[in-house]
């Protein structure tokens, strides 16, 4: 079996923060990394807010027939691609069912992540953390109105659930940007990251 040393001349070049995230073993054992770094709210903070923007992209679907592609950056904004069995077994059947579902798991994450208080505080700039903070999604409670105010509302509601897509996206590049340049390269010298060169 070849060695750490053997691999170490050129795995640099072999998988991307993105190939080990998008795998299954890899991302185990990447989030495993994390553990013994003590550095876990980082790759929690990506998964969360992923789950997130693809449960918007779901409302938008079935509730106001409304088609987002997470390829599309204009609408969707930043995407970190992770393996999606992962995604599927951490979130559950968690459906995000209306507006005021979403209004509670964006402060779910400001609360759990971004909050300078918050128990998984992400590393983040200030100007971003503050940001982020003060960013909110109205809920406007549903009233009768004519098809004309309704269409308004409604039209005024798939605006603010798209710009809840970009809610967190700088934090988003800043903490992936952390992940690149701090521990990932370390992961890259773990005996983990040659066993993923194996079998990818």
């Amino acid at each position: 079996a070849a060695s750490l040393a053997e691999y170490s001349a050129d795995a640099k070049s072999k998988l991307s923060l993105e190939d080990v995230l998008c795998n299954e073993d890899g991302f185990d054992w990447f989030a495993n990394h994390l553990v013994r770094e003590f550095s876990t709210e980082n790759i929690l903070f990506l998964l969360q807010v992923m789950q997130t923007k693809l449960a918007i992209v779901a409302l938008l679907s079935k509730r106001y027939n409304v088609v987002v592609s997470p390829d599309s950056e204009q609408d969707f904004g930043v995407c970190i691609k992770m393996n999606q069995q992962v995604m599927r077994s951490v979130r559950g059947n968690k459906v995000m069912e209306n507006v005021e579902d979403l209004a509670k798991e964006i402060d779910f994450i400001k609360s759990h992540y971004i909050s300078d208080r918050a128990i998984y505080c992400v590393n983040i700039s200030h100007s971003v953390r503050h940001w982020t903070m003060s960013q909110q999604l109205q809920v406007v409670p549903q009233v009768s109105s004519t098809s004309d105010t309704a269409t308004a509302a409604r039209e005024d509601e798939v605006a603010q659930i798209m710009q809840a897509l970009k809610i967190f996206d700088n934090a988003l590049q800043q903490t992936n940007r952390l992940l690149l340049t701090d521990s990932f390269p370390r992961f890259r010298r773990s005996e983990e990251y040659v066993k993923l060169l194996t079998i990818t």
